[in-house]
């Protein structure tokens, strides 16, 4: 969007960090807690952020912060699995390998789903290979055509941007091959056509717009009212503790994902190596001194 429109953004809206003010409608929280903060226009690349105590989560003692940053993400990952309703033992396709889908990937495999990877950079599927998870596999397209028929429902995650109608159609044609009732769910931001067709049988379609409930709703972030959400899902409150557990349990890792490492002095450096090269999945930035 900046490159586009020449406008400035305040970039980011991961973080980790210390506590060093509490507001008097923060409940849970005190200065020189460790935490994870999410939020678009609110954690932002800064030394110093300000961030609603609902889109905060302490980190627990024995978890590094670089570790833990990755669960704000990953709740965008536990959410699309829970609008999915994918089940243990049921098979999922990711496509595409970039950071939301490898962390997609990493959380569907936490619940017991056979998962396979696709995307047509073989520099981001390597990253799945790397990644070392025996109930992860890479594959391309001609593979997955010759995957059998019949077996249990089929779950496509949809995790692209720019035109996904190839995609789309690819993914499709695996989906219905599989057992009854199998569901696309569009993760990414991305645009595609489709041929609705009886042939295809009943396919559900769904879209999982962020990390769930309540997310963007200033109301709900800072505290002023409540939300319901549907059965299976979660807050997007809700949603960042469900994630950082699954960092704490090992079950999401950055390991082998190719993270950007960076200073913050330098985050220009980090931005024109994600815009150069599509092996780096993401970049993650570290403040203050050496000891920080």
């Amino acid at each position: 969007m900046a490159r586009a429109s020449g406008e400035r953004f305040p970039l980011g809206y991961c973080a980790a960090g210390e506590v060093v003010e509490v507001g008097p409608r923060s409940p849970g929280f005190s200065v020189g807690d460790r935490v994870i903060a999410m939020g678009w226009g609110r954690a932002v690349h800064g030394t110093l952020v300000w961030v609603p105590h609902r889109l905060c989560v302490r980190i627990p003692d024995h978890l590094d912060p670089a570790e833990a940053v990755v669960a704000n993400l990953t709740a965008t990952a536990v959410h699309a699995l829970d609008r999915s309703g994918a089940m243990e033992g049921e098979h999922a396709l990711v496509v595409g390998a970039g950071i939301v889908g490898l962390l997609v990937a990493q959380v569907a495999a936490s619940r017991g789903l056979d998962v396979t990877v696709v995307d047509n950079d073989s520099a981001r599927t390597e990253a799945v290979d790397a990644m070392d998870r025996s109930a992860i596999t890479a594959a391309d397209w001609n593979k997955l055509a010759a995957h059998p028929t019949g077996g249990t429902r089929r779950h496509v995650f949809m995790c692209i941007s720019g035109d996904g109608t190839a995609a789309l159609h690819e993914a499709t044609d695996w989906a219905v091959r599989g057992g009854p009732r199998p569901v696309i769910t569009a993760v990414g931001r991305f645009v595609a056509s489709t041929k609705f067709s009886v042939d295809h049988g009943n396919i559900d379609y769904r879209v999982s717009a962020r990390c769930g409930e309540g997310y963007r709703d200033n109301d709900y972030e800072l505290g002023h009212k409540q939300i319901r959400v549907p059965s299976r899902e979660g807050t997007v409150t809700e949603n960042l503790h469900w994630a950082l557990r699954l960092v704490e349990d090992g079950l999401v890792s950055l390991s082998g994902m190719q993270i950007y490492e960076g200073h913050f002095d330098r985050a220009t450096e980090a931005y024109a190596a994600l815009h150069r090269s599509t092996a780096w999945t993401s970049a993650r930035l570290a403040y203050g001194g050496d000891d920080d």
